[in-house]
């Protein structure tokens, strides 16, 4: 589910797999905005079939945090 999640981050924010890191945050690191931030959870509630409420997404910014809410919330 990892490499999933990095390949998701990877195709949206154009940045290769092999730079991203677990525990950076994806808007800081690597220079997503709030459109980036939408569109990635977005495609992560497509693939893995879940739901992710506004209030909780805010909070969804390293690979760590996208995994383990995926795997609680699946």
């Amino acid at each position: 589910m990892k490499d999933r999640v990095k390949s998701i981050i990877s195709e949206i924010l154009n940045i290769p797999v092999d730079v991203i890191d677990d525990n950076s945050d994806i808007i800081e690191k690597y220079g997503a905005d709030s459109l980036d931030a939408a569109d990635l959870v977005l495609e992560f509630e497509k693939v893995f079939e879940v739901t992710v409420p506004d209030e909780e997404a805010v909070e969804l910014r390293t690979v760590s945090k996208i995994v383990n809410y995926i795997q609680d919330n699946k």
